[in-house]
């Protein structure tokens, strides 16, 4: 049965601002690790409206539908989205054939240039959302306080390590554990409060990442914590063959078993809440060769804008002949 035929669908082409130009699947079902349990996401773009491209309306965004899982983003922010490599977005650029449950002309004009939102920018988007989730991960599989301070300890330390690499000329930085407490010690000079400020952000996301919540502890429980570690290894498999210009977020062979195996609980110990020595080293692994990846990278540092301004003149031209 076609997807966009079942009810829960019904009168979904008329419900965006403007028409629809592209749906695929997003989630589970894009990257191939869905199993018997997995719902259906939708993900997919629509035309800004004609008073959208040609007056003082603002950009609709995006449509939501959280009953299905549905989310369709307008062509502005999308286009935006993509020319930042965010990493949720630009995977629906990267779906099999197959999955693509809607094309018209300006969804496939659209997919005809995927490689002009293809740049190293993705390194940072990438790298940045790898830490976050690893960050959550952590947090998921922590069981006592002083085991908590220790991890984020080593999160911390990974983010000073960051910063202090590329501000050394300042001064340094350094982290110790006490009392079930993490503290720092930062010993700079002259040191630009822009460069603080974002200083500061990364260290506040690090702690957001690490909030003790209730919500942490029920995603253990209800056994979604293997998911987690499998997303993450995939969020490396996706970025690594990014890097070679390779945009393709169904993964499949070796890779596919390796996922499905994390998502089995393979790589738990017998508790179910705890990521073995195995899939610590599998990560260290990937996060290696991401790295060397992104040395290696032909892409080019950043977008072509200009080309990218040019796509988005022929879209909004043949969104206004619609």
């Amino acid at each position: 049965m076609d997807i966009l035929s079942k009810p829960e669908y019904a009168g979904l082409f008329e419900k965006t601002p403007g028409p629809i130009c592209l749906l695929g699947f997003g989630g589970s079902y894009a990257y191939g690790t869905n199993n018997e349990n997995s719902d259906i996401d939708i993900r997919g773009v629509y035309a800004n409206t004609k008073d959208e491209i040609l007056g003082i309306k603002d950009d609709s965004e995006q449509f939501v539908d959280d009953n299905t899982d549905t989310v369709i983003y307008s062509m502005r922010k999308m286009v935006k989205l993509l020319i930042s490599c965010n990493p949720n977005v630009i995977e629906i650029l990267g779906l099999r054939d197959e999955d693509y449950l809607y094309l018209n002309d300006i969804g496939r004009l659209l997919l005809d240039n995927r490689e002009l939102f293809i740049s190293k920018r993705a390194a940072k988007t990438f790298g940045g959302y790898a830490k976050s989730q690893l960050n959550r991960l952590v947090n998921k599989s922590v069981r006592a306080t002083l085991q908590l301070a220790q991890n984020e300890k080593r999160s911390i330390d990974k983010v000073l390590n960051g910063v202090a690499s590329r501000y050394s000329k300042y001064g340094s930085v350094s982290t110790y554990v006490r009392d079930d407490t993490v503290y720092f010690n930062v010993n700079m000079t002259d040191f630009p409060v822009t460069e603080l400020s974002a200083f500061l952000n990364e260290i506040n996301t690090v702690k957001n990442d690490y909030g003790r919540s209730e919500r942490n502890e029920k995603a253990i429980e209800h056994g979604k914590l293997a998911k987690h570690m499998m997303h993450l290894i995939r969020l490396y498999m996706t970025a690594i063959s990014l890097m070679d210009g390779d945009l393709r977020t169904y993964r499949d062979g070796a890779e596919h078993d390796l996922l499905m195996s994390i998502r089995r609980g393979d790589y738990l110990e017998s508790d179910m809440k705890t990521p073995t020595k195995a899939f610590t080293e599998l990560m260290t692994d990937y996060e290696a060769k991401f790295n060397e990846a992104v040395l290696k990278s032909k892409l080019p540092d950043e977008p072509d804008l200009n080309a990218i301004n040019d796509l988005m003149i022929k879209i909004n031209s043949m969104t206004l002949s619609l």
